[in-house]
């Protein structure tokens, strides 16, 4: 088994120690660390898009030192969900969690009634919508919106534009980046990412990447 470890900022525990901290666990457990991921502490969390994406692709074990660090709680149960469904393990130091122990099964009921809890919306992908006319929206370029006349940033779509840069930073090519989108359920403007591959290719370009 392999694990695929994440730290993030958080006070009295610089991102160092909390690697540390984790590599000496899995090292313990004699489980090989075969990548670790980190974020700022701007919010982006592009560095946990990428842990939770990889650790799906092994299907290993993901350790965190703390899940509140994650952010909402809706947030790490979402998170939580998708290791959960990409048949992934999850450790959480702090919080005493290992789901690699004869406790797992349980530990994973818990999860699912947090899941419950919090109200989360999970695994449920929509299917494609029938075809429409463009509207002003369509035109106006990925990232940005609409708003009171004018285009301003949109948040949402600015990320996955962050995620997709990221992974062509880390080799994937821009069919691979398009199937990881589909695979993690991370939505288009309009459907899915298949066959989207040249328009990746388009962005970063125009991004010199």
């Amino acid at each position: 088994m392999e694990a695929v470890i994440y730290a993030s900022p958080y006070p009295g525990e610089p991102v160092a120690q909390q690697l540390d901290r984790l590599q000496g666990y899995f090292r313990a457990l004699q489980v090989d660390v075969v990548a670790q991921h980190t974020d700022e502490a701007d919010g982006r969390r592009l560095g946990l898009e990428a842990a939770v994406i990889e650790c799906r692709r092994i299907r290993g074990v993901f350790g965190v030192c703390r899940l509140e660090r994650i952010g909402t709680i809706a947030e790490a149960v979402a998170m939580l969900h998708r290791l959960r469904q990409g048949r992934c393990e999850v450790v959480s130091l702090d919080e005493r969690i290992d789901t690699t122990g004869p406790d797992g099964p349980g530990v994973w009921r818990l999860i699912r009634i947090a899941e419950g809890l919090a109200g989360v919306r999970l695994g449920r992908r929509k299917t494609a919508p029938a075809a429409r006319p463009k509207t002003r929206r369509d035109r106006i370029r990925y990232g940005y919106r609409l708003q009171d006349g004018c285009v301003i940033a949109d948040e949402g779509e600015q990320r996955i534009l962050e995620l997709i840069r990221e992974m062509a930073r880390r080799g994937m090519t821009p069919a691979r980046i398009c199937r990881a989108l589909d695979e993690e359920g991370i939505p288009r403007r309009k459907g899915t990412w298949k066959g989207y591959h040249s328009w990746v290719k388009k962005i970063l370009r125009r991004d010199g990447g």
